[in-house]
């Protein structure tokens, strides 16, 4: 089992919310000496929290995916988008 450190690339997320229902989410990637190596926000308008914190998830994956990069660690305080994947 792969725990935080023994991947290439930790990549954490989460949502803002904004007036509601609108919102922001954001991607932090760092390498695995917790060195920065991108990041990106988007504004993603009206969504509701669960929407918001799955959007965020693809983002992350879809940045990751472009950065061409492998072996990731993904970080969440989503119990339910940490459900979605182990179903």
């Amino acid at each position: 089992m792969s725990k935080k450190g023994d991947l290439g690339q930790n990549l954490g997320y989460d949502t803002v919310i904004g007036a509601p229902p609108c919102g922001a989410v954001g991607v932090v990637i760092r390498n695995s000496n917790s060195d920065f190596i991108g990041a990106i926000a988007i504004n993603i308008g009206h969504a509701s929290p669960l929407e918001k914190e799955f959007s965020a998830c693809l983002l992350a994956i879809e940045r990751a995916r472009h950065m061409n990069l492998r072996d990731i660690f993904m970080e969440t305080d989503s119990l339910q988008v940490i459900n979605a994947f182990i179903k």
